[in-house]
């Protein structure tokens, strides 16, 4: 038996009837980072869960993470924390610049792409 498709309307309700706190299991984890400079892309470091004190300091632990479905409105204050993405909105890499003047650039940083910080 053929399993019924739910419509884009179907599961806009569904999600908007959504409420109250999950947690993430470790496993589903979003890729976390950190910018040492935020005014620069190619600053950017990776921060692993089970070892967030290798990019942050020492005795800092990674407890949990949770998700809380609300009605608030969506802020938009990335543009202001990191305001070389906009400047970078015409390229898929939004490290395309730094890289060409920095040759350290790490492997993780040359990954990166601005819709993982802003859609």
């Amino acid at each position: 038996m053929e399993k019924e498709r739910l419509s884009s309307a179907s599961i806009a309700r569904i999600i908007a009837e959504l409420k109250g706190t999950c947690f993430i299991p470790d496993e589903q984890l979003p890729i976390m980072v950190r910018f040492v400079n935020a005014a620069n892309p190619a600053t950017v470091e990776r921060v692993y869960p089970d070892h967030p004190e290798t990019t942050l300091d020492d005795g800092v632990k990674f407890i949990e993470a949770r998700v809380t479905i609300t009605n608030a409105a969506i802020t938009n204050g990335i543009s202001q924390r990191l305001p070389w993405l906009d400047e970078e909105a015409r390229s898929s890499s939004i490290l395309t610049k730094a890289m060409s003047e920095d040759q350290n650039t790490s492997t993780f940083a040359r990954s990166l792409v601005r819709d993982y910080f802003k859609r």
